[in-house]
């Protein structure tokens, strides 16, 4: 009988002792959960990002995969697409031109205030030249892209600078004849440049338009890689 006894006692302490240990797991996943808990915000945070990204690659394999975005994304496309965009910009520059006599008024008219006009003229000379020089005479030289934002760094700065320098002196000098509109003419006029630019060299924007094909082609492939890994691990 004492025997059985102290089975018996033997058998509780280790039941208490399970029972314990058990406990102490349960306290201890509570406290991993109140932690997990304590960071839900950054969690829940870094779940809607990583849903949004998800959902914006679907949203673009889906645009992909529909015959009007692969037309447009054909590199002759788009480069008929930014000819004629140039063209247009050109067109409505001679346009405005011609009707508001930007010729006459300019050489002629003595309403314009010649010393802030003359001010906006050596801006535009200095950007002119710095912009000739980084983007042009440079790629002719040394043969190397004409992107004057990696190859001229420090010119970039001092080009602003110019095209400030012109857009005020202009706005301020032919402000008596145009008032308001004055801004609006001089950014159409620039679009203008900016276009028979693109239309002079369209060698160089049919390489530009190469480069950014191939650019948006590897994004998609790297884009399209996960998936394919996935796939193959299934």
């Amino acid at each position: 009988m004492t025997k059985n006894k102290e089975n018996i006692k033997k058998r509780k302490e280790t039941t208490t002792v399970v029972v314990d240990h058990d406990d102490i797991i349960n306290n201890e996943e509570e406290q991993d959960r109140m932690d997990d808990e304590s960071t839900d915000p950054f969690q829940k945070i870094e779940k809607l990002i990583t849903q949004f990204n998800e959902e914006d690659i679907a949203r673009k394999q889906s645009r992909q995969q529909g015959r009007l975005y692969r037309f447009f994304q054909n590199k002759w496309v788009k480069l008929i697409r930014k000819i004629v965009e140039a063209a247009i910009w050109v067109s409505l520059s001679i346009y405005v031109g011609i009707k508001t006599e930007f010729k006459d008024v300019v050489l002629y008219s003595d309403q314009i205030n010649r010393l802030w006009f003359n001010i906006g003229l050596f801006g535009l000379v200095g950007f002119s030249v710095l912009f000739f020089y980084s983007c042009y005479l440079f790629y002719f030289v040394s043969e190397e892209p004409a992107d004057w934002e990696k190859t001229h760094p420090r010119v970039v700065p001092i080009a602003t600078v110019f095209l400030c320098i012109f857009s005020i002196g202009v706005i301020v000098g032919c402000w008596p004849v145009w008032g308001f509109y004055t801004p609006f003419i001089l950014v159409l006029y620039l679009a203008g440049v900016a276009g028979l630019i693109e239309l002079v060299s369209w060698g160089e924007l049919a390489k530009r338009v190469q480069t950014e094909n191939d650019k948006q082609q590897e994004i998609e492939e790297n884009e399209q890689q996960p998936q394919k890994e996935q796939k193959k691990k299934q």
